[in-house]
């Protein structure tokens, strides 16, 4: 549709849901039920992410309106979203779903629907690909590596780690044993504490 139609129905949300509440509405819209309701969801979902950063390389970062700035992990995402969006990514950071639901999981989440991750909230969602951001609190850096992939891989096939004491020979070995047991994994990334864009590394994982 034009994008001047889009933006029409965007502006007229309001105005649109009060008529429908009442039964109504312009004929335009009930001849075009379905592809109506199909801007109209997609203009709630974008209307959703505020954009807080835009490089010149065209990479953005865009926070969802109900991600709390007080959650523990906020800060290293942003970091990690930064470091992406300086590679020109359009990085969003996703919000979790919590009891009663505050959004409706397939506005956001819809790509995971029919997958084995259904019913999970990755924490970033990066040109389109959703990944999860795991920290470490033991210092046993093998114990910390183990857990990191365990739990991170139960939320995406693409995760982000903090980089443990472990040299990458012995993390990649760990990963292809994952794999040979049948564990699906597309990307990890080593984060190292300081966030430089020099000291993030993403393991080969092709067998």
């Amino acid at each position: 549709m034009p994008d001047n139609f889009k933006g029409w129905v965007k502006d007229n949300e309001s105005k649109l849901a009060h008529m429908a509440k009442h039964g109504k509405s312009p004929y335009f819209i009930s001849r075009n039920k379905k592809i109506v309701e199909g801007i109209w969801k997609q203009s709630r979902i974008e209307s959703g992410f505020e954009t807080i950063l835009k490089n010149k390389n065209g990479g953005e970062i865009l926070v969802h309106k109900l991600v709390s700035k007080n959650d523990s992990d906020y800060n290293r995402l942003i970091t990690i979203a930064n470091e992406f969006s300086k590679n020109g990514s359009i990085v969003k950071l996703t919000p979790k779903m919590t009891r009663p639901p505050r959004f409706e999981y397939n506005e956001i989440y819809k790509d995971l629907v029919g997958t084995k991750y259904e019913g999970k909230c990755p924490d970033l969602l990066i040109d389109g690909k959703f990944y999860e951001h795991e920290g470490f609190k033991t210092e046993n850096a093998k114990r910390a590596f183990s857990n990191m992939l365990s739990h991170g891989l139960k939320q995406s096939s693409r995760v982000i780690i903090e980089k443990p004491e472990l040299t990458e020979r012995y993390m990649q070995r760990s990963i292809f044993d994952r794999l040979k047991s049948g564990i699906n994994i597309n990307e990890i990334w080593l984060l190292n504490k300081n966030g430089n864009i020099s000291d993030h590394r993403k393991i080969s994982v092709e067998m």
